[in-house]
């Protein structure tokens, strides 16, 4: 089993999210419900995500979280 994510990682101000490829874009595209439905599989914020330099800290994070909700690391 992998080590679980030091806290300092999770936080909404975790230093890792300064270098995320979705910073200072608009959620929406993360969370579909939430969106405009022009894109209801999320393809866009996966197009986003498949850049990130943090990809999968971010994924990581998130299933550390449990969060259920929106794209998180392509997922």
């Amino acid at each position: 089993m992998a080590d679980p994510i030091p806290a300092a990682l999770l936080g909404l101000f975790a230093p890792w999210r300064e270098q995320a490829a979705c910073r200072g874009g608009g959620v929406d595209r993360f969370f579909v419900e939430r969106g405009d439905g022009l894109d209801s599989s999320g393809n866009a914020a996966k197009r986003v995500c498949a850049g990130c330099p943090v990809f999968f800290t971010c994924l990581e994070a998130s299933v550390a979280m449990n969060e259920q909700a929106g794209i998180w690391g392509g997922a």
